[in-house]
This record gives C-alpha cells, sequence and structure tokens, in this order.
C-alpha cells in the first residue's frame, strides 16, 4: 500500500471520543484523513473541523448531498439508539461504514443492520467495520498471544472488572460538553489513566492541520425525521447525558463501557460465552440502566469467569490498585492493572514475575483507538482482513443482554438463541 494513499473518512458524532480517536490515530499514524465533520452541535463539530482542516456539515444529509465525493468512509459515532438508522443511510450511500459498539441496543436492531451491510457490500463493495478497541488494548493484544503460546499453561478461569469514576451530571440542555469532558477527564482517579487523558489531549490540540486523523464519540449528525433530530441535538450535553436514558442506550455500563471489558474475556478464554448468571443494581442513580454488575460466564467448554462493572459519581475514591483483567492458568498468570489498563505483568513458574510490555511500549486504553483505525483503513485500501470480522461484536452484545435477563430471572440465562447462533465465533 502507497504510504501516500490515505482514507477518507467522515465522522458522524464530535463528542469527547472522537478527541481520543483524533489523539491515538495521530500518534499512531493511522491511514486517515479527516474530511469531515458532522454535527448539529456547531461547536462540536467545529472543534473537530478545526482540528482536522475538515469540512463541516450540520448533517449527514448535508454532507452526502454537498460533498459525497470527499469521503470513502464514514464513521458513525452515535447514540445507540441511532445507530440501526445511520448505519442503514452510510450503507445506503455505498460508504464503507464504520460504527462504534455496541452494535444496536438488541439482538433485531443489530441484525438489521448486517442485513443491510450485507445487502450494500453486494451492490457497491461497502465494507462493515465494528469498533471495539479492547481488541487492540496493548496489554490485552500482548496477553493473548502470551496466552495463547501457553506461557501460563492452559487457561482456568479469568476475570474482568470494569470500574470508573464519571461525571454524574443529569443532562443539562444549557450546559457546555466540552466543558464537562473535561472535568471527566480529571475526575479519573488513576494516575496512569490521568496521564494517557491529559497526552490524548495535547496530541489532539497538536492535530491542527494534520489529516491523518479522526474522531467520535457521543455527539453528532442529524436525521431527517425531525423527532429523532431534536431528540439527538439536546443529547450530548455531558458524560452522562443520552447514556443516562434506558430508551435511548438500551442498557447500563454492561452495554456501554462494559463491552470492552466482555470482549477480552471472550478472547483470553478463547472461546465463545454459553450462559450467564447475573445481579445488577444502581449505585449510581442518574443511569435509569444498571451502574453496577457481576456476573459469572460460562463458557462452550464449561470453564467459568467472571465479569464486574461498579461505576460511581465523580466524587467517589476507587483504588486503582484493582487489576482490570486477571487470568490464572495452570503454570501461572496475566495480569492487567487497575482502572484503564496502563500496564500489567506476567507470573510464570517460581513466582517470576516479568512487565506486559516493554518500558517504553505505549500502553493503555486510550492508544487502542489509532491501531483499531489503521485495521480499517487497511482494509478498505489495500484489502488486508479484518483483525475482528464484524461479526464477533454480536458475542459481546448478546452477553450483556444475557446479563440483564439473569438479573431479571435470579438464573442461568442462555447468551444465544436460534436467531444469533449464526453469530458465534471461532478463536
Amino acid at each position: 500500500m502507497s504510504e501516500e494513499k490515505k482514507l477518507r473518512l467522515g465522522i458522524v458524532g464530535c463528542g469527547m471520543i472522537a478527541e481520543h480517536h483524533l489523539a491515538a490515530i495521530k500518534l499512531c499514524k493511522s491511514p486517515v484523513t479527516v474530511t469531515a465533520a458532522i454535527d448539529p452541535n456547531e461547536t462540536r463539530r467545529n472543534v473537530i473541523s478545526e482540528l482536522t482542516g475538515a469540512a463541516a456539515f450540520a448533517s449527514l444529509d448535508e454532507a452526502l448531498a454537498a460533498a459525497p465525493d470527499s469521503m470513502d468512509a464514514i464513521a458513525v459515532m452515535l447514540p445507540h439508539d441511532l445507530h440501526e438508522q445511520y448505519s442503514k443511510q452510510v450503507l445506503a450511500a455505498g460508504k464503507h461504514l464504520f460504527l462504534e459498539k455496541p452494535v444496536a441496543r438488541d439482538a433485531a436492531e443489530s441484525q438489521r443492520i448486517f442485513d443491510a451491510a450485507d445487502a450494500a457490500f453486494k451492490s457497491s463493495g461497502a465494507r462493515f467495520f465494528m469498533a471495539e478497541n479492547s481488541s487492540f488494548w496493548p496489554e490485552v493484544h500482548r496477553a493473548k498471544q502470551l496466552i495463547k503460546d501457553g506461557a501460563i499453561g492452559e487457561v482456568v478461569t479469568a476475570r474482568s472488572h470494569y470500574y470508573e469514576s464519571l461525571d454524574d451530571t443529569p443532562m443539562n440542555p444549557q450546559g457546555d460538553e466540552s466543558d464537562q469532558a473535561n472535568d471527566v477527564a480529571e475526575s479519573v482517579s488513576a494516575p496512569a489513566e490521568k496521564k494517557q487523558r491529559t497526552d490524548a489531549a495535547a496530541a489532539a490540540a497538536e492535530v491542527q492541520g494534520v489529516g491523518d486523523s479522526s474522531g467520535g464519540g457521543g455527539g453528532g449528525g442529524s436525521s431527517s425525521a425531525e423527532g429523532a433530530k431534536s431528540k439527538y441535538e439536546r443529547a450530548d450535553t455531558g458524560w452522562l447525558g443520552w447514556r443516562s436514558s434506558m430508551e435511548r442506550a438500551g442498557g447500563g455500563v454492561v452495554l456501554d463501557g462494559g463491552q470492552h471489558w466482555i470482549r477480552p474475556l471472550r478472547e483470553f478464554m478463547r472461546e465463545e460465552v454459553e450462559s450467564v448468571v447475573a445481579i445488577t443494581g444502581r449505585p449510581l442513580p442518574v443511569l435509569e440502566g444498571e451502574s453496577m454488575a457481576h456476573a459469572i460466564l460460562e463458557f462452550a467448554s464449561g470453564k467459568h469467569a467472571s465479569f464486574q462493572a461498579t461505576v460511581l459519581g465523580s466524587g467517589s475514591a476507587m483504588s486503582t490498585k484493582e487489576p482490570c483483567f486477571r487470568v490464572i492458568g495452570t503454570k501461572g498468570e496475566v495480569v492487567i492493572v487497575g482502572g484503564f489498563g496502563a500496564g500489567g505483568y506476567i507470573v510464570t513458574a517460581g513466582g517470576k514475575e516479568e512487565p506486559l510490555l516493554p518500558p517504553d511500549a505505549p500502553g493503555g486504553f486510550l492508544t487502542s483507538f489509532g491501531p483499531q483505525m489503521t485495521d480499517f483503513a487497511e482494509n478498505v485500501l489495500a484489502g488486508t482482513p479484518f483483525h475482528r470480522c464484524p461479526e464477533y461484536a454480536m458475542g459481546d452484545l448478546l452477553v450483556a443482554k444475557a446479563i440483564y435477563k439473569s438479573a431479571a430471572s435470579r438464573q442461568w440465562e442462555p447468551v444465544w438463541s436460534d436467531e444469533t447462533a449464526h453469530f458465534k465465533q471461532s478463536f
């Protein structure tokens, strides 16, 4: 692939996550140039436009009408209830689709997106990429390699714990989401994560005039349907915003941030989850969905792993010593450190402990956005296979939905049904 060749990307949704993408993609030198920043919020679209040199548009309709040939692909970074609508619109326009997790709010919406993607590929060659950056998380990626190579023997069990302090400010239509996003970044207690977020913000600030960037997050886009448009325009006013609504999000933290902690469990165990038993709770009352969950996951082989999510308000004090991942094998274990996993170690026979990554290697959750976009861009530009096909994301979604069912029924619930079994993957 020529070094000069780049994927021209439109971004529908210019919220906080967009700036994380911008920073990570710049640092990763992903072969991407942002050509359209699309968001009904003028402030947000102008931020991304100024950082990248992209043209700014108030709606996807406007961007497709005014500059369709300026975009090879479109990244949809919108609230979950808009995933189906906008994915279909992108695919119908013959553009390659980069869709942030989860696929949608439920299996039925998700299936319709996959159906639209299949039809679009057959008619126009448009490709569909499901974004789940935890597969590119450096510590997670290295742990998977070590496990596959037998460094800790046969995997016995694994555990993941997603925990974070979030801005618990309710939706405020008069608020400025950029200020609240900065407050969120400062509220994270892990020193390593604070440094990563600060570095990411600094890198994003340096992107101006550079075309190797991207973005996304909880803002942006519009709808040709006025009801959806007005509902969306008032959504991105804080970290919670639309996430506080069950109707909009389709769930709580398990279906949102928890997806990043479910995928690595499936990859560490190297098999699909078959059933779950779980409880959930709401220690963060502003969320209509759950802000706490404990679940036992049973895999196809009969092995078990545990998943936990604990999200509290920004005033909470949460230790960063708790590992976010731990994989125990017959000959050792792999541990990824607390918070957003900037570091980790492997313990082998005799208690020998070694770091997961070399001292100067980039690590942590936020660095995963760059390699993820590179994976998408190289597939479109050079035809290289995706690291994970989009169908993998359905396993993450369906585990979350089974957790909800189990919390209601207080019993084991299956992950798969006759209607969804075709999404099962091998690892």
